[in-house]
């Protein structure tokens, strides 16, 4: 039902009309307060309601998120670096897409917001509460973990079939990533850090 509410309106299929804008800060800032941070707060009301908040990973963040969140920032990077190269030899057409990044402190301020919001939206949804809940169900591990992979790269599917396959790839590693620490800040982390680093990477 969460999955329905909060992120299926989004879901849309690649556009060959899709064209990325330059970053609007004011626009940014309206999407994390009035977007990000509700749909975060209904999630944790879901996932809190029976639980404690360290049963889906809300623990004191520490050294060891830290250094999950660079570990799997740096797969997520080598993988980005592959399939851009594997898209780019098997199907030359495939032009990236194109990135306006913020061009002053401000705009960056509010892309590492942003940035930081959506981490945590989608890893409290996908990783902690979904992967809780499924467990819950009685769901094993390998299943839940394809459940809550197909449901984050169908959120991505408009990035056209190279995004939806990194998506699938990032989502098993930040699954990954959250079962071996049974933490919600390493994943976030990352997310956001990745997010940010396709930005910079246009500069």
């Amino acid at each position: 039902m969460l999955f329905w509410l909060i992120f299926l309106p989004g879901v849309s299929l690649p556009s060959e009309d899709f064209q990325m804008l330059p970053f609007d800060v004011t626009e940014e800032i309206l999407r994390v307060f009035l977007y990000d941070l509700p749909a975060f707060l209904l999630i944790l009301l879901f996932a809190f309601r029976s639980r404690s908040p360290s049963t889906i990973g809300f623990v004191k963040p520490g050294m060891a998120d830290a250094a999950i969140a660079g570990f799997v920032l740096a797969v997520l990077a080598l993988l980005a670096l592959g399939g851009g190269y594997l898209s780019s030899y098997l199907d030359p057409a495939v032009e990236g897409a194109t990135v306006y990044p913020p061009d002053d402190i401000p705009t960056w301020i509010a892309l590492l917001l942003g940035c930081v919001s959506t981490g945590y939206l989608e890893e409290t949804y996908f990783r902690a509460y979904l992967l809780t809940r499924l467990k819950e169900l009685g769901v094993a591990d390998i299943p839940a973990i394809a459940t809550s992979v197909a449901l984050f790269a169908l959120c991505h599917i408009y990035e056209g079939p190279w995004g939806a396959l990194n998506a699938v790839l990032a989502g098993l590693v930040f699954s990954l990533a959250y079962r071996f620490r049974r933490s919600v800040h390493g994943p976030a982390w990352a997310h956001a850090a990745y997010n940010a680093l396709v930005y910079a990477s246009a500069l």
